[in-house]
């Protein structure tokens, strides 16, 4: 913690005393009468502070068996981190994205929102995500993170930049509260906050890379693990596959694996998220962890969406090539990737599919005319980012719902793709390959695809990868690719 957070923490209490008693105390009762039906009705107090790691507010206020909460995009300088649910939102089937849309207006309506400074941050935030599918699995592995679950956290810290926030939220739907009960909630949210705010080690700042890029000799990390399918089996898939693109069933297809791993107790999912983020600045790395599910982690180069008030940013990321042990042999490979007709139409499928779905729900759509060359630390990927201006009848649920799931974990033509995937994958993908983000009350909110991901419990850890499918794809080039890509979890979870 910065010796500018330690100076302001006496100040912090008193800060949010004059906030709760001011705003909120002075006119309760005038303003903010009940009924009988008054249901999740939130009060939010948010004050600026010094910046503060996300991560490391996890680490120090989560519990176990608690809600916790963590998403940053370490190279924009943007985090934040929750725990502790005062409400939560589920959904589940083909109109998902507008149930929790719509639930969240519902609560918004009802809420009661005080800050300290107007910031696009302040104020009560979602978070949490979707699953792949829509329809509830009957999986273990995915039982308790359900087709579509989100969260407010009784406390919250954003990192914006140089700015950080504090927001505390109170559940106050109970009608027959008073004035002294809301206050004795607040006083116990004030004081869960204090093992952060008493923490003394440094948490100010992303630690520059230390470790090496991961090489292809670090490839036996994939061998050496259990996989719940074969390479004959990935052959014979992929080949089938094929062949439907060639009957015309489809266009493009993504197969996935999964690998798993013995967890011994020493598998920490907070410190390989530390490891991911410092070794993967311009990435989406999140931490998710619902009350006996396990932690679901991912370092996700993807961006499903980010929603700005009357526009939208979002990103094709489709072709993948490895990174050279060299500048020169780097070279060799991005111009390599650059000119791959299979990479270059795989790429293409996903730039065409996203302007297709976001057609009739904006009025102008802007990308560059030819992708560019995405690297991260152990590959590289054709990259196009896609700024979109929405009409003003567009709702997310309506942008979400278009976008979700991108050729570039689904196939093209998506629909038709879809339906082979669980024909030709050997496991249910749960949250692997949804979006995981958030969604707050001044209009904004951020979706990463959870690709690069996996599930850790208790006894075992789950990792999955995925890559496209095309008519002249190779089989053995793309179970190389499959395991190019499960190295960074894998590597991050390594001698725990």
């Amino acid at each position: 913690m910065s010796e500018d957070t330690l100076q302001e923490r006496p100040q912090i209490r008193r800060r949010l005393r004059a906030l709760f008693q001011n705003r909120f105390l002075s006119d309760f009762g005038r303003q903010f009468s009940y009924s009988s039906s008054s249901v999740d009705r939130l009060l939010s107090l948010t004050i600026p502070i010094s910046r503060i790691d996300p991560l490391a507010c996890v680490e120090v206020l989560g519990q176990p068996g608690e809600f916790q909460f963590y998403w940053e995009h370490p190279e924009r300088d943007f985090g934040l981190a929750g725990g502790k649910s005062c409400l939560s939102i589920s959904a589940e089937g083909s109109s998902r994205f507008q149930q929790v849309e719509d639930r969240i207006q519902q609560v918004r309506n009802k809420s009661r929102e005080i800050s300290e400074i107007e910031h696009t941050q302040a104020g009560l935030h979602f978070l949490g995500g979707f699953s792949f599918n829509g329809h509830t699995t009957n999986n273990q592995l995915w039982a308790n993170f359900g087709s579509a679950s989100f969260h407010v956290p009784e406390w919250l810290f954003v990192r914006d930049g140089n700015l950080g926030l504090l927001t505390l939220t109170l559940d106050i739907s109970d009608h027959r509260l008073t004035a002294a009960d809301i206050d004795q909630q607040f006083e116990s949210r004030v004081d869960q906050l204090q093992p952060l705010l008493d923490f003394q080690q440094e948490h100010d700042g992303i630690v520059k890379k230390s470790e090496p890029c991961w090489d292809s000799s670090n490839k036996s990390l994939v061998d050496d693990t259990e996989s719940e399918d074969t390479y004959e089996q990935w052959t014979k898939h992929v080949n089938h596959a094929k062949d439907l693109i060639r009957e015309g069933a489809f266009e493009k297809i993504v197969l996935s694996r999964k690998i798993q791993v013995e967890n011994n107790g020493s598998i920490s999912p907070t410190q390989a998220i530390n490891r991911l983020r410092n070794l993967y600045t311009n990435c989406y790395c999140f931490f998710i962890e619902f009350p006996g599910s396990g932690s679901f982690i991912g370092c996700s180069p993807e961006r499903l969406v980010q929603f700005n008030k009357r526009y939208i940013l979002t990103d094709a990321l489709a072709g993948s090539i490895s990174r050279g042990t060299s500048a020169s042999r780097d070279m060799v490979f991005e111009n390599r990737l650059l000119s791959s007709g299979k990479n270059r139409d795989e790429h293409e499928f996903v730039v065409k599919s996203i302007t297709h779905r976001l057609k009739n729900l904006t009025t102008r759509i802007q990308h560059p005319s030819s992708p560019v060359v995405k690297k991260l630390s152990n590959v590289q990927h054709l990259h196009t980012p896609i700024l979109a201006w929405l009409k003003s009848d567009t709702r997310k649920s309506d942008v979400m719902r278009h976008l979700h799931p991108t050729p570039a974990v689904g196939g093209y033509p998506t629909e038709k793709a879809l339906s082979y995937i669980p024909k030709l994958e050997l496991f249910d993908r749960g949250w692997f390959a949804g979006p995981v983000g958030w969604f707050n009350t001044m209009g904004g909110g951020e979706f990463t695809v959870a690709i690069r991901s996996g599930l850790i419990q208790s006894d075992q850890a789950h990792f999955f990868a995925g890559c496209g499918i095309v008519e002249d794809s190779d089989a053995n080039e793309e179970w190389e690719e499959t395991k190019l890509k499960l190295i960074p979890m894998l590597s991050s979870v390594e001698n725990g």
